[in-house]
Formats: C-alpha cells, structure tokens, sequence
C-alpha cells in the first residue's frame, strides 16, 4: 500500500496489490468441473480422495468445484444436489405421497 500527498490534514492513498509469487490457481477450469460432475453422477459415494486421486488437484480445489460450481453436499454418504429443477422437486414430493399411501394399505 502506498499512500501520497500528506497536505496538512488531507490525506490521500493510493491502494494497489502488490505482485505475487506462484501460479494462478488453474485446478478450478471448466474441464475438471466436467471431469467431476458425472463422476459424482455415477457413484454418489465417491470421496474427496477418488476425485483427487483421479484429477491430481488440491483438496481444496475439490471442494470448490464440488460445492460452489456443482452445489452438491455430502449427506448420508451421498453427493446430492441442491439446484434441483421444479420437475425433479415434484418427481420427489410424488414419490413421498407414493410411499406415504403404501405404508398406510399394510
């Protein structure tokens, strides 16, 4: 940060980031987001681990794309998605009142 032009009680600054060493984080691109999202589609089971095995990307980047590009989490051992279109909630709610009604003939 640098900061010009003390003039008596004005004070002006001047905020620039300094460059940084390293790469750019490159493991978040479209290709291994598509890498990921029919693997999870295929095997809702599949860990952290298998995905960073398979793609040799940080952990941390596996969690990104997992949950803020394809917006899925891990409940009950399963990778579910959250971004669920109108149809599929009310394919869900059907099936409910299905198993709701069975239940209630035994």
């Amino acid at each position: 940060m640098v900061i010009t032009g003390l003039n008596n009680s004005n004070v002006v600054a001047i905020v620039s980031d300094d460059l940084r060493e390293g790469r750019p984080s490159k493991a978040t691109t479209e290709d291994n987001i598509s890498v990921v999202r029919p693997m999870i589609e295929i095997d809702k089971r599949v860990t952290y681990q298998q995905i960073w095995t398979s793609l040799g990307i940080d952990m941390n980047q596996v969690h990104k794309i997992l949950h803020k590009y394809l917006t899925a989490r891990k409940l009950c051992t399963r990778w579910i998605p959250h971004n669920l279109i109108e149809a599929q909630k009310l394919g869900h709610v059907n099936w409910w009142r299905e198993m709701k009604q069975k239940n209630r003939q035994w």
